[in-house]
């Protein structure tokens, strides 16, 4: 079951969709489609990924990670 050439495929789709949802130009395309400005939230999205990132870096340098 686990090397079911269908379910290893669903999985394949699958993870192709999860990495969409970091790509620039899908992301620039389901804002414009909202009618929300695409820079301002576009700044906002990257200023978010920023903090967790720099959060993430914290933990792990200061050895308090979950």
């Amino acid at each position: 079951m686990m090397l079911d050439p269908s379910l290893v495929s669903e999985r394949m789709d699958a993870w192709r969709h999860m990495r969409d949802l970091f790509r620039p130009s899908w992301i620039k395309q389901t804002v414009h489609e909202t009618g929300w400005n695409v820079w301002p939230v576009g700044l906002g999205l990257a200023g978010l990924l920023a903090i967790g990132l720099g959060l993430l870096i914290g933990a792990v340098a200061t050895g308090r990670h979950p």
